[in-house]
């Protein structure tokens, strides 16, 4: 459908990063990357668009 946000498993974003879950999870205490959902499970979802600007601001910087 149309408009509609396609989430990522933190394993799925990790890997379209290029780096582990646990890099991931230290993001996310550091609020560099937050996920855009967690479950009260403690399961996290990560937009497409969201990883994807992530990897653009990574290139920009250098990093």
């Amino acid at each position: 459908m149309a408009g509609e946000k396609r989430y990522l498993k933190i394993s799925e974003a990790a890997a379209m990063i290029g780096c582990s879950s646990q890099t991931l999870r230290n993001y996310q205490l550091k609020g560099l990357l937050v996920p855009e959902i967690i479950f009260e499970s403690g399961q996290r979802r990560y937009s497409v668009s969201q990883i994807e600007k992530f990897i653009q601001e990574q290139m920009v910087a250098g990093v």
